[in-house]
């Protein structure tokens, strides 16, 4: 998720939404998009990658994880405002930060902040759910390996379109 910058009337931005602030070390910002997007009702969704961004950047904290919390309640904050549609991709796109966090987590031997049964929104996406549930339980050395080789993987993917636009 890459946060760009956006004009907001400061009246509605302040009546709207408010920073989680102590509720988590980063993805804060991710928490507030998302409240501003509901809230103004004047913004959509779109699948389409707008822009990739790397882990290094400058600025993002290397220490710290997003709390899984922080998702999980961004949901149930905005379950009665949204229609079921934009629920469903809400609850979708939860999930998908959620796994992030808790693989992040596992990573630096982190501990969660929720029970791993209740992390993900199980009942609207078993399938997905489930499977993030089996492989975060996996020794971190297994997860690890997995990450390396996924990473090798993009390169070669890379390199191949790369090739393809020459």
């Amino acid at each position: 998720f890459n946060t760009n910058s956006v004009i907001v009337r400061r009246k509605q931005f302040s009546e709207w939404v408010r920073f989680p602030e102590g509720r988590t070390n980063r993805s804060g910002d991710i928490y507030l998009w998302v409240l501003l997007v509901t809230k103004s009702k004047n913004f959509y969704w779109c699948s389409d990658v707008g822009s990739y961004t790397h882990k290094d950047v400058v600025g993002v904290s290397k220490t710290s994880v997003p709390e899984e919390t922080i998702f999980i309640d961004m949901v149930e904050e905005l379950r009665s405002e949204l229609g079921d549609d934009e629920l469903k991709l809400l609850i979708k796109y939860s999930n998908m930060l959620i796994k992030s966090a808790l693989i992040e987590k596992k990573r630096m031997l982190k501990k969660r902040s929720c029970n791993i049964f209740k992390c993900f929104f199980f009942r609207e996406e078993p399938i997905y759910s489930l499977k993030w549930l089996l492989i975060i339980s996996l020794p971190r050395r297994v997860i690890l390996t997995l990450d390396k080789i996924k990473g090798q993987v993009n390169l070669v993917i890379r390199a191949i379109l790369s090739m393809k636009k020459a």
